[in-house]
């Protein structure tokens, strides 16, 4: 399984997941620090934010998924 890693703003607002440990992929009008990695092989942890293979596909075709504001991140 691929890892995916979560970073976030420098102002906090905004979070976002990636499958490039540098940011890279990530839009470029913010200003990205890493914040965690996590696994997205067990279901049962992104059953708050939705199926990990929607997230997936998302990272495949955008480069990156876009954290809703309103949700809560995966537990570890």
């Amino acid at each position: 399984m691929p890892k995916y890693y979560l970073f976030r703003t420098t102002t906090g607002t905004d979070i976002a997941l990636t499958d490039d440990q540098t940011g890279a992929k990530l839009p470029q009008h913010h200003s990205w620090l890493y914040f965690d990695e996590v696994d997205l092989s067990n279901d049962d942890t992104m059953t708050i934010v939705g199926k990990a293979a929607e997230i997936i596909a998302c990272i495949e075709r955008d480069g990156y998924y876009h954290w809703p504001p309103n949700e809560r991140l995966p537990r570890r």
